[in-house]
């Protein structure tokens, strides 16, 4: 005769399982892995993301006006560094192809966030009959005249005046004339002016960013001449003003590539994210299964 075996509940129903927490149905070593993954991944999709946007940014309201007499000839070399400082060198020559002697002034307007910068005793000048002219730099006066408005933003004018050669060195820390934002190169030459008629002015501009050849020129003013690694203007007009726009295009094809790879790996990421919120929630429908059974 066989014995029956009570069961707890009654019924015959056999014991139901001990209950089991929630942290014990969550898988934390696929967790841990899971997250390490999707550190990584998220690091080196950022670090992959292209460094550029679009053409930055450039003051445009900076000028120059040079009170002198004898000018035949005004010249602006604009460097860009390589951590996006840039210097404006300005120079003015007369006749004899030697710099212009004073007494005279070159206002400069709106120059902030920039600073004169003219360090060096000596400087050439000119390159007449292919000899160089060296002369000394004499000091100068800087004084800032009040503001003038014509119903806009007022005008900050700083005053640089010698008797000694025309020259004189602006210097940019940031907020430069020229900047490089990854592959998308701009630059704006300080417009022009004289009290005493005009004179040619000639502009070159040297990057800092590689060979010239690796961009294409967006800006409608192109340059008179291209060298390896600089860019040249001349023309007749004192009061002109020389905007320049350009793109690398090896390197916007480059920033192009690490698009894509930046896109696959976040997105490789992402699905790690969305394994590890499932791996939270899988435990809590289970539960939720089990008190509603269909």
């Amino acid at each position: 005769m066989e014995n029956d075996v009570d069961t707890p509940g009654g019924g015959g129903q056999p014991p139901s399982p001990p209950a089991t927490g929630y942290w014990n149905e969550v898988h934390l070593e696929m967790v841990v892995v899971l997250v390490v993954i999707l550190v990584v991944l998220v690091g080196v999709g950022w670090s992959l993301r292209p460094q550029s946007s679009g053409f930055p940014k450039v003051p445009e309201n900076v000028s120059l006006s040079v009170k002198a007499h004898g000018v035949t000839n005004v010249s602006e070399t604009l460097t860009r560094r390589s951590d996006n400082s840039a210097v404006l060198e300005v120079q003015a020559v007369a006749k004899d192809q030697l710099s212009v002697t004073g007494p005279w002034t070159l206002e400069i307007g709106n120059l902030e966030p920039g600073r004169i910068c003219t360090p060096y005793p000596t400087v050439t000048f000119g390159s007449g009959g292919g000899a160089m002219a060296i002369e000394q730099v004499s000091p100068f006066h800087v004084s800032h005249p009040a503001p003038f408005s014509t119903g806009g933003p007022p005008v900050v004018f700083t005053d640089v005046t010698s008797s000694g050669p025309l020259y004189v060195r602006l210097c940019w820390s940031s907020n430069a004339p020229v900047s490089l934002n990854g592959s998308y190169l701009s630059a704006q030459f300080p417009f022009v002016t004289m009290d005493s008629g005009s004179a040619p002015v000639s502009r070159q501009l040297l990057p800092d960013a590689g060979d010239t050849a690796d961009y294409v020129i967006q800006s409608q003013t192109t340059p008179s001449s291209a060298a390896s690694s600089s860019w040249s203007w001349s023309g007749p007009a004192s009061n002109d003003s020389v905007r320049l726009s350009a793109v690398n295009v090896s390197g916007a094809q480059h920033d192009n590539f690490r698009a894509f790879l930046s896109g696959v790996t976040l997105g490789i990421a992402g699905g790690a994210l969305i394994a590890i919120i499932q791996e939270f929630i899988a435990p809590l429908s289970r539960r939720r299964d089990a008190r509603h059974p269909i």
